[in-house]
């Protein structure tokens, strides 16, 4: 391969981790491919991505009536399923009342893979999804790491490019 994969080692322990039904959670700052991480899992798989994300009610009735068939079925074209709670830090306040206790009550025996991402997860009330998931850290992708990436993209697109803009990216 022409490409090295950023956080290469992350994925592979997901992808370990979705196949034996153990749930993960992975945490890293905004920006740092959590999201498009899973997406692109889910896509390779095959599975069937049921996410969830902050702009969602995830009170525990909201996220009961969400996930209560869907979790225990498979999709219309016979594809496993795959939980994406995104955000998870956002779990709070009224909005989303008993959204954490009824996500860990998910995580206890879980039928399908489930993934969660969070920027944060220091706060106690996440201390029994902790316990419950696979912990997974995104470090930042150093700004050399890029622009070799970026190189070699552009190479293996037959593209002229100028190392200094293309640093600035």
């Amino acid at each position: 391969k022409l490409i090295e994969i950023p956080h290469k080692e992350q994925i592979k322990q997901i992808v370990d981790c979705i196949k034996q039904k153990v749930p993960v959670l992975i945490v890293g700052q905004t920006g740092i491919g959590k999201t498009s991480t899973v997406h692109a899992i889910a896509k390779e798989l095959g599975y069937d991505l049921l996410e969830i994300n902050a702009s969602d009610n995830r009170d525990a009735v909201s996220l009961d009536n969400l996930l209560g068939n869907s979790l225990r079925q498979m999709s219309l074209f016979m594809k496993p399923r795959l939980l994406f709670v995104d955000e998870i830090d956002g779990l709070s306040g009224m909005e989303d009342r008993g959204g954490v206790n009824k996500l860990a009550e998910l995580l206890e025996k879980p039928k399908v893979g489930i993934i969660m991402a969070a920027n944060s997860i220091e706060d106690d009330k996440f201390k029994k999804i902790k316990k419950l998931s696979q912990i997974i850290n995104f470090e930042p992708i150093q700004k050399n790491e890029i622009i070799l990436i970026l190189e070699k993209i552009c190479n293996k697109e037959q593209l002229i490019f100028d190392k200094t803009p293309l640093s600035s990216l």
